[in-house]
């Protein structure tokens, strides 16, 4: 990623008349304490507070071998980043400034917010919704930005959360439409994500599918979370991944499942996309 060219065009995509294709990742991080003036946590002490390592973004860029492709220029410069989330978080452009800084990272060339369907409604630290949804946003827009420094980002906020029933995907899908019809991003990420048998009918879950078939014609892509346990169908699926690394970033192991739940990935049958098997596969 830095460079003076821009990220390549898309490659070509399947006809959007296929079923649609939605691109999976996952990857788990973690940072126990708050940067300090003598700088953010290592590993070494992420393991000795918390029991559990955690990364910085030098150390992830190095495990997934992203240098060549900085080398070269590809750091998602000319492109924008689409995160979708239920409420945002209030303090995200702080936020993602105090990350670079302790990190050493350049600063986005922008960081734009938009609510397309509805205003939030106002932050409340009683609300144990908002706030869990505020630390998935920052973890996204920091993430994304660590991996495509160049690249811009929009965030594009909702005024509702998801339910087990499927409450609050019409606002997610309608977000996603007026990004995908406007023009306003390249690749859309978005950390919310339901089992097909939890929605009421085939029907009410076939009506949200528009903003998917609208990304496949406009050739976006769309990064879906699985869930922390995966998810089966036709489509590559992951749960999350736990990197074992050194402080240089590089594998001390293999990767393994991530175990949050102490449960292996395993997902559930599709209930309405169709294959001969379901399978889980990971990333």
């Amino acid at each position: 990623m830095p460079g003076t060219r821009s990220s390549p065009p898309p490659s070509p995509r399947a006809p959007c008349s296929a079923r649609p294709r939605p691109v999976t990742a996952a990857a788990a991080t973690a940072g126990p304490r708050p940067a300090t003036a003598a700088g953010p946590p290592t590993s070494a002490d992420c393991v000795r507070d918390l029991g559990i390592a955690c990364y910085s973004p030098r150390q992830l860029q190095r495990a997934y071998n992203l240098g060549p492709l900085y080398a070269r220029g590809y750091d998602g410069r000319g492109r924008t980043i689409v995160i979708v989330d239920p409420f945002g978080s209030p303090t995200i452009r702080r936020d993602l400034g105090v990350f670079d800084r302790a990190f050493g990272l350049p600063a986005p060339p922008s960081l734009r917010i938009a609510q397309p369907v509805g205003q939030v409604p106002r932050f409340s630290l009683k609300n144990a919704g908002m706030v869990d949804k505020a630390a998935e946003t920052t973890l996204d827009v920091e993430w994304s930005h660590a991996i495509a420094p160049g690249a811009s980002i929009l965030l594009v906020e909702t005024p509702v959360q998801e339910t087990l029933s499927g409450g609050g995907f019409p606002q997610f899908m309608a977000a996603e439409d007026y990004v995908i019809r406007d023009r306003l991003g390249d690749v859309i990420s978005q950390s919310f994500s339901l089992p097909e048998q939890n929605f009421p009918s085939r029907s009410a879950l076939l009506r949200l599918r528009y903003a998917y078939t609208g990304a496949c014609r406009h050739q976006v892509t769309v990064l879906a979370a699985t869930n922390d346990f995966g998810a089966a169908g036709p489509t590559p699926t992951a749960g999350g991944t736990e990197l074992h690394l050194n402080a240089a970033g590089e594998r001390t192991s293999p990767d393994t499942a991530w175990n949050d739940s102490r449960n292996a990935p395993a997902g559930a049958p599709a209930a309405v996309t169709s294959s001969k098997s379901t399978r889980t596969r990971r990333a």
